[in-house]
């Protein structure tokens, strides 16, 4: 089922990839000085190596700041320094003169690897992924290029490579999916105010078709209880005739489609707005539209979800909803002046906006449009015409 809310996870995926990213770039500083130690027992071509590890470290800090492809980067760091065990014999050294106690220095990118890993997988791919690493490190530290490294050291280290991937990263993984279960729990309370303001939309349209059945045929029974003269009788006759085609036009439209007024839609929608949070509610408008009902879905949708975001992202004490509507179009406006946003920059983490607002109404041949200024506020325009 399609997910309208996506803030949850996103946001708790920004600040784990934010906060890890600063830890690799201590360990990319580590891993130059160590490198810069051991040069003058490595081979020249050794750099080669370094600069494949610092550009994988680089990748995820741009990707986790700058929301570019993070998990892409993610899994690139992770495999990297596997990689660069395998091109150990070919560019680093040949294995003569190492000193005793010798460690490489790609063991200090190894448990930032191992959490790489466990964090870009899901179970139980991430525990898999952070034994691999750990499996590299431990059976390369044993040959001689690897330094020799003795057994107790060796289970020690590949313990903490495990440690650090199976236990945080695994940690962090199942971090991430919890909040994703936070936003399909989100989502779930949208489509059910959506779903409720369907029907409380068809509702109160079954109500104003009632209500001017009621008015018409009583108005028809009056003037025909009134009825004297031969005109009298000629207008009883017409009124009744008119509530026929009034009649027979409404089942025509109930047979072949489902739509509603946009009175009804916009009472329906301000009910809905009332049950997320602190909104303002107003509208204007000289005439109602017919909507179908796949654009009503599509407009309450999109509506909630820009209310939602508004009150999830803005840091606004309110968000103003205001709807207009004549006989050919109706119109929705969701403004809040909170902490706003570049429109330019809308990064992957918000999927609310790309897909449950503009993508939902262009789909159903309305238009959609957000204006937002950094510190200024945001304001969301829905558009439907007949």
């Amino acid at each position: 089922m399609e997910s309208l809310s996506y803030s949850a996870r996103g946001n708790v995926e920004k600040i784990i990839f934010r906060a890890f990213s600063v830890a690799v770039i201590l360990t990319g500083i580590e891993i130059i000085g160590n490198a810069v130690f051991q040069s003058s027992v490595l081979l020249p071509t050794n750099w080669i190596l370094v600069a494949l590890v610092i550009a994988s470290q680089l990748g995820l800090v741009y990707g986790a700041w700058f929301g570019t492809k993070p998990k892409s980067w993610m899994v690139f760091h992770g495999i990297t320094p596997a990689a660069v065990i395998l091109l150990w014999p070919i560019l680093a050294t040949d294995g003569s003169g190492l000193p005793e106690d010798f460690r490489p220095w790609v063991w200090w990118a190894m448990g930032m690897s191992a959490i790489s890993i466990s964090i870009a997988f899901k179970q139980p791919f991430s525990l898999i992924g952070a034994i691999a690493v750990t499996l590299f490190w431990f059976f390369f530290s044993a040959t001689e290029l690897g330094g020799a490294i003795d057994l107790e050291r060796r289970i020690q280290d590949s313990v903490l490579v495990l440690m650090l991937g199976g236990v945080f990263g695994s940690l962090a993984g199942l971090i991430i999916e919890q909040f994703g279960k936070v936003d399909e729990a989100n989502s779930k309370s949208l489509r059910d105010s959506v779903a409720r303001a369907q029907v409380d939309a068809r509702e109160r349209e079954r109500g104003l078709v009632d209500a001017l059945v009621h008015d018409r045929v009583l108005n028809t029974l009056l003037l025909a209880s009134k009825a004297k003269s031969t005109g009298e009788h000629q207008a009883a006759a017409d009124s009744a005739h008119q509530a026929l085609e009034e009649l027979s036009s409404m089942r025509e439209q109930s047979e072949e489609r489902s739509s509603y007024s946009s009175l009804a839609l916009v009472k329906s929608l301000n009910s809905a707005a009332r049950e997320i949070g602190e909104v303002v509610i107003s509208s204007s408008g000289t005439g109602s539209v017919a909507v179908p009902a796949e654009v009503g879905e599509a407009l309450t949708q999109a509506a909630l979800q820009a209310i939602e975001n508004s009150r999830k992202h803005s840091l606004a004490p309110r968000t103003y909803l205001h709807s207009d509507s004549n006989s050919e179009q109706i119109t929705i406006s969701v403004k809040d002046y909170g902490k706003g946003f570049r429109s330019s920059r809308v990064s992957r983490n918000r999927l609310g906006v790309r897909l449950s607002i503009i993508g939902r109404v262009e789909a159903v041949g309305g238009t959609a449009k957000i204006e937002s200024i950094p510190n200024v506020g945001t304001e969301v325009f829905l558009s439907w015409t007949r």
